[in-house]
């Protein structure tokens, strides 16, 4: 056997290795601690034997001994070989690291064998081959359980990662559909059912491990329970990427059938522009058409479920393009919507055009029938009759052609205009005709009166027509008629805008302002948005009427429609949520009016994850009036909001996502001192979280019986909104420690009873504790044990040969119990002495060597009783000397794990830092971490330590670091993104580098690691990159918008030149003055504070309406002096013949002269010269003139300015090719004094 013993000690010393893996579970077995304190190895100083050696006979014989090989037990635990055979069968991803564990245990097996074999093996000469095979295989059994081990716990620690990989993926793209909206409750889209379901994993209990012989029978039900967990997590997950997969598939085909709905509804558009159906209107010539104002509603009817199709796209776009919060819900009601009504407006497009025919039909009927009745007189007509003739046939001619309905209309109701006025212009002194085409301007005058327009000038025309009937008169009428419809045109410009601004408002105003929809008068003269006011004199007053009580309730439901018609977009920010304390939540909110007006006192709803009050606002304050909460909604109430204006509001605030109740705390102690301890307690979450900080001790969590880990006090799963359980479990070291007391020996004979207390004190309440009387070393005849202090014992078990297995129950915390232990045993003095003899040999410490050599006196004295007792307290302190050291050993060991485990993830994250490119002060405070750990880790434990030296490392630093970045990447996100909102520019780089600081950030908070969340923070350079190139533009386009509002201004200057000049040329009291509704003076102080103005956009806005007003009054007055001059050359050629030379020669020098004016764009002078001619004529021409020449005056005087003057004061000429202005929200304010 000595042989044997050598050359295993030999072999041991020339050939052993130590094995490296994983150190995600421990391996004891590579802690020198746990090596020297085991009792199972023996340790010959260069070397150490892991078997047990036992006397078979008589031990002071030595006649043989049996080898044991105990470690054999954990092995057989791990059922290694069937795991392996299911992981083949599943093609599991640890089936390496198996396969190798199963290798290594048959080499262990084979030394098992050969044990039982060769049970007994007695001491003399053996053969050496034999003996060195077989020491060999002794010798190999240590190394090949400690690499069967280790490959196991690789597998499991494989199996585990790869469980953990899935979790956080699936979790991620939860997150990501969760932001998408497809998870809100008023979802209604496809695939609703994947939001549900909790994110599977898995708890394996390995603290037996540490156990002299390591328990593993936790082994096959942990590799077992994680594969299980595995599969649902595939079927979890290929439920949750394929239900996403079908809602964007689903989206796309709605997507792609709107669009083909949006370019079929564009061809039937341009379908019904080619017919300009505008042009089929209710007019003098079409008032016996049935049908036209039926036509005329469902065109305006239509126009308008396009436009609402067109804008929803447009919106759906600009959704899809941002993917803010909720986008795939908002973007599928948006399409769906879109799609709904491009089929309404392409369903309407047929029937449309069949109407249009219909009444085209009856329009070409009635334009034969008159033609027919002209031709009938061709040969008694005028020459102005023939004249009317040929335009009506060629009018008809042009309308049979034409392929445009509306445009076929309209020259049909030409050709009847002609053939009627041709019938009236009949040879004979028939003047039926005549006083037709009379009564009709007199109709129209009167019309026009119920309008509030001015007739001055036509009414003076008529007299002249009735009275004189001069060959001119039907010229003269055609004039009326023209006048009539300029005036009106110009009176009522602005309709056919506030129109359209009230029906915006109207239609966006949802079912609060639906009944104003009947209340727009005038509906039928409308074609889109074009009015026919032909069609409308004498109902164009009462239609601005029911605009103006439209404006008006409108107004005083302002406030509650513009809040029902917001565009909202909101995201939400701030730090993990927080079991323990507070955490910050912050809610970003973005608003803007797309109505057409104001309001004061407007209100809205928003989602909020926390109650929000108004001192919670750190930007928009000044914009909130109150702020309420209630059932996880805010509603917000601005001051005001004007129209097309968007409000940015962040809210910042601390708060508790989950509130807690019922809560507990069980404590199990185990044999070593050590506790697990269980709390439980009940949530309630007003909002979803995707991670919940729970604090640092904290080891699993288990919600609503669901185990998820725990890693730097966070537990990464998804709480929805509601209730829930949550267990949180750890470990506590020294829960509680037990003292044995003095014990009293009192021998009679040859028995000896002994009585000693035992101390259990808890350090925190405790449900039960484990406790193991051993005093199988005296062979006890008796033992008992009493609850001194009355706790309840349970579950007493008697092991054989004075051992007592027994559970305490009900310790509370800072309060001793005690046990009070009796037992009776034979031969005291033999006991001593053998006790002492053995404790001699042992390296004891100070106060253990102390009691053994009191002991040892009172022996040689006879005082056996008292050194028993001696004898115990030595043997006591001994083994809490060995306990304390390997609870110490055991520590260092786990926390050198622990932060190794922390320093590898920081070396990963700085080295992918590195290779980013990111420069950030939390990368650099991550270095010195790095640096900090690095260092504690070179500092080791010594022969007299009483603390590891590692327990000054603060270990959750990482979890408050982690929170630290996940709070600035979310306040990063919202103010890059509150940044580009305000600068108001769409840029393609800037919308991706968003969306991937949000894909980077969501991805990081449902890891929370270091190297992850170097990820977001390259993310946030590139998006502050991409901010910065954004900034640029947005300079250089206003420095763009500078010098446009620079041309504009020097344009409209240009203009006021003109304007000038004429204003100057007006004599003092003549009527023209009041054309000028604007002083040049007023006009130029105010371009010049525009060309000052820092908004830029209303500036040029408002430059370019200043010079259409300009444009329009010299505009007016050019049509003026051509209208006057077609007059007097009119009455001229009339009177010519009873005029004398001088008078000739005046109104001929006159009409040069204005013709001269005219020419250099002096229209004032031109007019002026005109009324020259006019004087002169009054002056050499026939008594009866004076009453043409008034009515011609009248023209000059007060025509122009019925003509200019609007009510208002609204510019009927807006500037060409210019910005029209900025439309306010509420009323204009009266324009300013006139100097």
């Amino acid at each position: 056997m000595k042989s044997l013993l050598l050359i295993l000690a030999c072999l041991v010393f020339f050939f052993s290795y130590g094995f490296s893996a994983p150190e995600n579970y421990p391996r004891p077995w590579e802690n020198a601690g746990w090596v020297a304190q085991n009792e199972h190895i023996a340790d010959l100083g260069f070397t150490q034997i892991w078997f047990v050696l036992e006397p078979t006979m008589n031990v002071t014989q030595m006649d043989a001994l049996g080898l044991m090989l105990p470690f054999q037990e954990s092995l057989e635990e791990s059922q290694v070989d069937a795991i392996f055979s299911e992981c083949t069968q599943k093609d599991c991803a640890a089936a390496e690291p198996l396969g190798a564990a199963v290798r290594d245990k048959q080499f262990a097996d084979e030394a098992v064998r050969y044990t039982q074999i060769n049970q007994f093996m007695p001491f003399g000469p053996m053969d050496t081959v034999v003996e060195s095979i077989h020491a060999w295989n002794i010798y190999n059994y240590a190394q090949n359980w400690k690499s069967a081990m280790g490959n196991a716990l690789e597998a499991a620690e494989m199996t585990g990662a790869e469980l953990n990989g899935k979790r956080a993926t699936a979790t991620q793209y939860l997150g990501a559909i969760s932001k998408s909206g497809i998870c809100d409750r008023d979802y209604a889209g496809p695939s609703t059912g994947i939001c549900t379901g909790a994110i599977e994993d898995v708890a394996c209990n390995s603290t037996g491990l540490w156990d002299s012989i390591p328990d593993m029978k936790w082994y096959p039900a942990c590799m077992r329970n994680e594969w299980a967990a595995s599969a649902k997590l595939d079927g979890r997950y290929a439920n949750i990427t394929s239900g996403y997969e079908n809602a964007l598939e689903q989206l796309e085909i709605l997507r792609v059938g709107a669009e083909e709905k949006r370019v079929e509804a564009d061809g039937e558009s341009r379908l019904l522009s080619l017919h300009e159906l505008n042009r089929i209107t209710i007019g003098a010539q079409s008032t016996d058409v049935t049908g036209v104002s039926s036509i005329r509603n469902e065109y305006s009817q239509a126009n308008i479920q396009y436009a609402e199709a067109n804008s929803l796209m447009a919106n759906a776009e600009r959704t899809a393009s941002y993917r803010g919060y909720g986008w795939y819900k908002t973007l599928y009601s948006l399409l769906l919507g879109a799609a709904g009504k491009y089929d309404g407006f392409i369903a309407s497009t047929d029937s449309l055009i069949e109407g249009a025919q219909t009444v085209v039909g009856q329009q070409k009927l009635l334009a034969e029938e008159d033609l027919n009745g002209a031709e009938m007189n061709s040969g008694s007509l005028t020459q102005n009759g023939q004249l009317h003739l040929q335009l009506a046939k060629d009018a008809c001619a042009f309308a049979g052609a034409e392929t445009a309905l509306g445009i076929k209309f309209e020259k049909y109701g030409e050709c009847r205009m002609h053939a009627r006025i041709a019938t009236m212009n009949l040879e004979t002194e028939n003047t039926t005709g005549l006083d037709v085409a009379v009564a009709e301007a007199d109709a129209l005058i009167k019309k026009a009166e119920t309008d509030g327009i001015d007739t001055s000038t036509e009414k003076a025309l008529l007299r002249i027509v009735k009275e004189r009937k001069p060959a001119s008169s039907l010229s003269l009428l055609s004039r009326i008629r023209d006048g009539v419809y300029e005036k009106a045109a110009l009176k009522y410009a602005g309709l056919p805008s506030e129109r359209a601004r009230l029906m915006a408002i109207v239609n966006g105003g949802g079912s609060q302002l639906a009944f104003l929809k009947t209340w727009f008068e005038g509906e039928g003269c409308y074609a889109g948005d074009a009015l026919d006011y032909t069609c409308a004199l004498g109902r164009l007053s009462s239609m601005e009427e029911s605009y103006a009580k439209i404006d008006e309730e409108v107004l005083l439901r302002a406030g509650e429609v513009i809040g029902n018609a917001l565009m909202i977009d909101y995201y939400e920010t701030g730090t993990a949520a927080s079991l323990h304390g507070e955490s910050e939540y912050g809610l970003v909110v973005q608003v803007k009016n797309v109505l057409g007006i104001g309001a004061d006192n407007v209100m809205f709803d928003v989602p909020a994850g926390a109650e929000l009050r108004r001192i919670d606002l750190v930007d928009g304050k000044e914009r909130v009036r109150t702020v309420a909460y209630e059932n996880g909604v805010a509603t917000i109430q601005l001051y005001n909001i004007s129209a097309g204006e968007a409000v940015v509001l962040r809210f910042s605030r601390n708060y508790t996502p989950c509130t807690t109740s019922d809560y507990g705390v069980n404590a199990v102690g185990e044999a070593d001192g050590d506790a697990e301890v269980v709390e439980h307690m009940k949530l309630d979450c007003s909002n979803g979280v995707d991670a919940l900080y729970v604090g640092d001790e904290a080891e699993q969590a288990r919600l609503d019986g669901e185990t998820t880990s725990v890693s730097n006090g966070i537990a990464r799963t998804w709480i929805s909104v509601g209730k829930h359980e949550l267990e949180l479990m750890r470990k506590v070291s020294d829960a509680y420690s037990i003292s044995k007391g003095q014990e009293t020996a009192n021998t009679i004979g040859m028995k000896t009873s002994v009585e000693y207390m035992l101390d259990i004190i808890p350090d925190m309440d405790l449900d039960y504790v484990p406790i193991i009387i051993d005093e199988s070393a005296k062979k006890p005849t008796k033992l008992e044990v009493l609850a001194y202090t009355g706790e309840r014992i349970t579950n007493q078990k008697n092991l054989g040969s004075g051992v007592t297995y027994l559970e305490l129950n009900g310790l509370e915390g800072g309060q001793t119990a005690k046990l009070r232990v009796r037992y009776e045993f034979s031969d005291a003095k033999e006991h001593v002495e053998r006790e002492i003899s053995l404790l001699s040999n042992m390296s004891l410490g100070g106060t253990a060597r102390s009691y053994l050599n009191n002991a040892s006196a009172l022996y040689a004295a006879g005082e056996y009783d008292e050194a028993l007792s001696a004898l115990e307290m030595a043997r006591a302190q001994m083994e809490k000397d060995a306990k304390e050291r390997l609870k110490l050993v055991e520590k260092d060991q786990e926390l050198r794990d622990e932060i190794g485990r922390k320093l590898s993830e920081l070396r990963a994250a700085i080295d992918a830092a590195e290779s980013q490119g990111v420069d950030e002060s939390h990368v650099d405070e991550m270095q010195a971490r790095a640096g900090y750990l690095q260092d504690m880790l070179s500092r080791n434990l010594t022969g007299t330590s009483t603390t590891s030296p590692l327990e000054d490392v603060d270990l959750g630093w990482e979890g408050r670091e982690l929170t630290k970045i996940q709070k600035y990447l979310r306040d990063s996100e919202a103010k890059i993104k509150k940044e580009w909102m305000a600068l108001g520019i769409d840029d393609a780089n800037m919308s991706s580098a968003v969306m991937k600081l949000e894909e980077k950030n969501a991805f990081f908070s449902g890891t929370m690691m270091f190297d992850d969340a170097i990820g977001a923070l390259s993310a946030v350079q590139t998006a502050q990159a991409a901010l910065e190139g954004v900034k640029a533009r947005y300079n250089s386009e206003s420095a763009n918008e500078k010098t446009v509002l620079q041309a504009a201004v020097s344009d409209a200057i240009e203009t006021l030149g003109r304007y000038e000049d004429e204003r100057n040329s007006v004599p003092r009291g003549h009527a023209m003055a009041s054309i000028f509704t604007r002083s040049p003076s007023w006009i130029r102080e105010k371009l010049g504070s525009l060309n000052k103005s820092d908004d830029i956009d209303a500036a040029i806005s408002e430059a370019a309406s200043l010079e259409g007003e300009m444009e329009g009054v010299i505009k007016v007055l050019k049509g003026e002096s051509e209208r006057i001059g077609e007059s007097v050359d009119d009455l001229y050629k009339e009177e010519k013949g009873s005029m004398d030379d001088a008078g000739k020669t005046m109104v001929e020098n006159a009409v040069e002269s204005a013709e001269s004016y005219y020419n250099q764009k002096h229209y004032v002078k031109a007019v002026l010269a005109y009324e020259n001619a006019l004087a002169a004529m009054e002056n050499g021409g026939g008594d009866n003139l004076d009453m043409l020449i008034l009515a011609v005056t009248a023209l000059l005087i007060i025509g122009i300015v019925a003509v200019l003057l609007l009510r208002g004061g609204k510019n009927p000429f807006p500037a060409q090719g210019k910005k029209e202005a900025v439309k306010k929200l509420k009323r204009a304010p009266a324009e300013e004094d006139l100097e």
